[in-house]
Protein backbone atom coordinates (compact mmCIF):
# COMPACT_ATOMS: atom_id res chain seq x y z
CA UNK A 1 0.00 0.00 0.00
CA UNK A 2 2.46 2.50 0.90
CA UNK A 3 4.20 1.85 -2.63
CA UNK A 4 0.92 2.69 -4.11
CA UNK A 5 0.24 5.55 -2.13
CA UNK A 6 3.67 6.83 -3.03
CA UNK A 7 2.62 6.67 -6.48
CA UNK A 8 -0.13 8.82 -5.46
CA UNK A 9 1.81 11.22 -4.43
CA UNK A 10 3.93 11.60 -6.32
CA UNK A 11 1.94 11.15 -10.15
CA UNK A 12 3.38 14.55 -11.63
CA UNK A 13 6.42 14.11 -10.72
CA UNK A 14 6.97 10.45 -12.18
CA UNK A 15 4.80 11.93 -15.15
CA UNK A 16 7.21 14.70 -15.95
CA UNK A 17 9.82 11.94 -15.50
CA UNK A 18 8.45 9.43 -17.84
CA UNK A 19 8.28 12.65 -20.23
CA UNK A 20 11.59 13.36 -19.94
CA UNK A 21 12.83 9.26 -20.59
CA UNK A 22 10.77 8.86 -23.45
CA UNK A 23 12.12 11.74 -25.34
CA UNK A 24 15.52 11.40 -24.55
CA UNK A 25 14.80 7.95 -25.70
CA UNK A 26 13.31 9.15 -28.88
CA UNK A 27 16.38 11.56 -29.61
CA UNK A 28 18.73 8.97 -28.86
CA UNK A 29 17.10 6.65 -31.46
CA UNK A 30 16.75 9.67 -33.73
CA UNK A 31 20.17 10.58 -33.60
CA UNK A 32 21.24 6.65 -34.20
CA UNK A 33 18.93 6.72 -37.66
CA UNK A 34 20.58 9.32 -38.80
CA UNK A 35 23.95 8.66 -38.01
CA UNK A 36 22.96 5.37 -39.94
CA UNK A 37 21.59 7.10 -43.26
CA UNK A 38 24.56 9.41 -43.15
CA UNK A 39 26.70 6.55 -43.26
CA UNK A 40 24.17 4.74 -46.34
CA UNK A 41 24.34 8.34 -47.96
CA UNK A 42 28.23 8.04 -47.99
CA UNK A 43 28.40 4.55 -49.25
CA UNK A 44 26.25 5.42 -52.21
CA UNK A 45 28.23 8.56 -52.91
CA UNK A 46 31.59 6.80 -52.71
CA UNK A 47 31.59 2.97 -54.22
CA UNK A 48 30.47 4.48 -57.82
CA UNK A 49 33.51 6.82 -57.49
CA UNK A 50 35.73 3.73 -56.62
CA UNK A 51 34.63 1.61 -59.03
CA UNK A 52 34.80 4.78 -61.63
CA UNK A 53 38.85 5.73 -60.74
CA UNK A 54 39.74 1.95 -60.71
CA UNK A 55 39.52 2.65 -64.15
CA UNK A 56 40.87 5.54 -64.20
CA UNK A 57 43.88 4.41 -62.61
CA UNK A 58 43.74 1.03 -64.42
CA UNK A 59 44.29 3.07 -68.12
CA UNK A 60 46.53 5.90 -66.95
CA UNK A 61 48.87 2.81 -65.48
CA UNK A 62 48.20 0.89 -69.03
CA UNK A 63 49.28 4.75 -70.82
CA UNK A 64 52.44 5.40 -68.77
CA UNK A 65 53.28 1.09 -69.25
CA UNK A 66 52.99 2.08 -73.43
CA UNK A 67 55.37 4.37 -73.37
CA UNK A 68 58.16 1.89 -72.66
CA UNK A 69 56.86 -0.62 -74.93
CA UNK A 70 59.30 -1.53 -77.86
CA UNK A 71 57.35 -0.50 -80.87
CA UNK A 72 59.44 -2.95 -83.11
CA UNK A 73 58.56 -5.66 -80.99
CA UNK A 74 55.45 -4.78 -80.58
CA UNK A 75 54.42 -3.95 -84.02
CA UNK A 76 52.91 -0.50 -85.22
CA UNK A 77 49.83 -2.43 -86.21
CA UNK A 78 49.14 -4.00 -82.23
CA UNK A 79 51.09 -0.25 -81.13
CA UNK A 80 48.37 1.66 -83.11
CA UNK A 81 45.76 -0.39 -81.61
CA UNK A 82 46.70 0.20 -78.29
CA UNK A 83 47.39 3.51 -78.45
CA UNK A 84 43.76 4.54 -80.13
CA UNK A 85 42.11 2.51 -77.70
CA UNK A 86 43.80 4.52 -74.72
CA UNK A 87 42.63 7.42 -75.88
CA UNK A 88 38.70 6.66 -76.71
CA UNK A 89 38.85 5.61 -72.99
CA UNK A 90 40.63 8.34 -71.59
CA UNK A 91 38.67 10.79 -73.82
CA UNK A 92 35.46 9.17 -72.14
CA UNK A 93 36.45 9.56 -68.63
CA UNK A 94 36.21 13.33 -68.79
CA UNK A 95 32.63 13.09 -70.01
CA UNK A 96 31.92 10.02 -67.64
CA UNK A 97 32.98 11.71 -65.08
CA UNK A 98 30.64 14.45 -65.12
CA UNK A 99 27.78 11.84 -64.18
CA UNK A 100 29.46 10.11 -61.11
CA UNK A 101 31.55 13.58 -59.82
CA UNK A 102 28.85 16.19 -61.46
CA UNK A 103 29.75 20.29 -61.89
CA UNK A 104 28.84 22.36 -58.68
CA UNK A 105 27.18 25.79 -59.31
CA UNK A 106 25.28 24.65 -62.41
CA UNK A 107 23.85 27.94 -63.68
CA UNK A 108 21.77 25.95 -66.65
CA UNK A 109 21.11 22.49 -67.44
CA UNK A 110 24.01 21.92 -69.06
CA UNK A 111 26.50 19.39 -66.86
CA UNK A 112 29.67 21.19 -68.60
CA UNK A 113 28.59 24.20 -66.49
CA UNK A 114 30.03 25.72 -63.22
CA UNK A 115 32.74 24.30 -61.95
CA UNK A 116 34.40 20.73 -62.44
CA UNK A 117 35.70 19.05 -59.81
CA UNK A 118 39.89 18.87 -59.42
CA UNK A 119 39.85 15.23 -60.09
CA UNK A 120 38.26 15.81 -63.71
CA UNK A 121 41.04 18.04 -64.40
CA UNK A 122 43.56 15.07 -63.82
CA UNK A 123 41.50 13.64 -66.37
CA UNK A 124 41.48 16.63 -69.15
CA UNK A 125 45.64 16.69 -68.64
CA UNK A 126 45.81 12.78 -68.84
CA UNK A 127 44.41 12.50 -72.22
CA UNK A 128 46.04 15.65 -73.40
CA UNK A 129 49.72 14.08 -72.45
CA UNK A 130 48.28 10.51 -74.04
CA UNK A 131 48.14 12.43 -77.43
CA UNK A 132 51.49 13.08 -77.25
CA UNK A 133 52.56 9.39 -77.00
CA UNK A 134 54.23 8.62 -79.89
CA UNK A 135 53.21 5.72 -81.66
CA UNK A 136 55.98 5.46 -84.55
CA UNK A 137 59.14 5.28 -82.08
CA UNK A 138 60.15 5.75 -79.17
CA UNK A 139 60.54 9.46 -78.99
CA UNK A 140 60.33 11.76 -75.56
CA UNK A 141 57.57 8.81 -74.40
CA UNK A 142 60.49 7.85 -71.86
CA UNK A 143 63.06 10.13 -73.35
CA UNK A 144 63.06 13.53 -71.20
CA UNK A 145 62.80 16.23 -73.02
CA UNK A 146 65.30 19.16 -72.26
CA UNK A 147 64.60 21.72 -74.47
CA UNK A 148 62.47 24.26 -73.23
CA UNK A 149 61.50 25.47 -76.57
CA UNK A 150 60.54 21.58 -78.24
CA UNK A 151 57.22 21.89 -79.14
CA UNK A 152 56.55 18.48 -76.64
CA UNK A 153 58.00 19.97 -74.08
CA UNK A 154 55.79 22.95 -74.24
CA UNK A 155 52.67 20.53 -74.73
CA UNK A 156 53.47 18.61 -72.08
CA UNK A 157 53.99 21.70 -69.54
CA UNK A 158 50.58 23.03 -71.04
CA UNK A 159 48.73 20.08 -69.67
CA UNK A 160 50.33 19.47 -66.70
CA UNK A 161 49.83 23.25 -65.72
CA UNK A 162 46.08 22.25 -65.47
CA UNK A 163 47.34 19.79 -62.49
CA UNK A 164 46.19 20.88 -58.91
CA UNK A 165 48.90 20.42 -57.33
CA UNK A 166 51.44 22.60 -58.69
CA UNK A 167 53.28 23.12 -55.53
CA UNK A 168 54.30 19.23 -56.56
CA UNK A 169 55.30 20.24 -60.24
CA UNK A 170 57.48 22.90 -58.74
CA UNK A 171 59.50 20.52 -56.69
CA UNK A 172 59.95 18.01 -59.57
CA UNK A 173 61.23 20.75 -61.32
CA UNK A 174 63.88 21.55 -58.75
CA UNK A 175 66.75 22.39 -60.82
CA UNK A 176 69.35 20.59 -58.93
CA UNK A 177 68.07 17.41 -60.34
CA UNK A 178 65.31 17.68 -62.93
CA UNK A 179 66.32 16.50 -66.54
CA UNK A 180 63.30 17.25 -68.01
CA UNK A 181 59.63 15.75 -68.37
CA UNK A 182 58.60 12.98 -70.87
CA UNK A 183 55.70 11.36 -71.70
CA UNK A 184 55.37 8.59 -68.70
CA UNK A 185 56.71 11.13 -66.43
CA UNK A 186 53.76 13.43 -66.60
CA UNK A 187 50.96 10.65 -66.82
CA UNK A 188 52.74 9.12 -63.23
CA UNK A 189 52.47 12.53 -61.77
CA UNK A 190 48.88 12.93 -63.22
CA UNK A 191 47.35 9.25 -61.70
CA UNK A 192 49.08 10.41 -58.71
CA UNK A 193 47.70 13.77 -58.32
CA UNK A 194 43.79 11.94 -59.18
CA UNK A 195 44.50 9.78 -56.64
CA UNK A 196 45.15 12.26 -54.04
CA UNK A 197 41.87 14.01 -54.78
CA UNK A 198 39.79 10.97 -54.85
CA UNK A 199 41.20 9.70 -52.02
CA UNK A 200 40.04 13.30 -50.18
CA UNK A 201 36.80 13.73 -51.89
CA UNK A 202 35.44 10.12 -51.04
CA UNK A 203 36.60 10.23 -46.95
CA UNK A 204 33.98 9.68 -44.89
CA UNK A 205 34.65 12.64 -42.16
CA UNK A 206 34.78 14.62 -44.80
CA UNK A 207 31.58 13.80 -46.62
CA UNK A 208 29.82 14.19 -43.50
CA UNK A 209 31.18 17.35 -43.20
CA UNK A 210 30.20 18.82 -46.84
CA UNK A 211 26.45 17.26 -46.22
CA UNK A 212 26.62 19.74 -43.00
CA UNK A 213 27.77 22.57 -45.05
CA UNK A 214 25.79 22.04 -47.95
CA UNK A 215 22.36 21.73 -46.51
CA UNK A 216 22.05 23.08 -42.75
CA UNK A 217 18.21 22.19 -42.87
CA UNK A 218 18.77 18.44 -43.66
CA UNK A 219 18.98 17.75 -39.83
CA UNK A 220 22.09 15.67 -40.21
CA UNK A 221 24.19 16.04 -36.90
CA UNK A 222 28.06 16.20 -37.34
CA UNK A 223 29.54 12.80 -36.75
CA UNK A 224 33.02 10.99 -36.19
CA UNK A 225 31.85 8.28 -38.91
Amino acid sequence: MAFFNFLDDHADLIGVLLTMLIFTLGLLIERKTKKIQTALTWKEFREPIINFSNEVIFTLSDAAALCETDHVKYGPDEYWKKYSSLLTSQSSFIDRARLVIPNLYLADDSAYGGLRHKALDCLVAGYQVSKLINYYSAGYNVLPVADVNNPIHKALKKALAKLPDQNSILKIEDPKSFTGWSCKRALIEIKRQYVNEISNLIQARQWANDILKLSEKSGIIKYDL
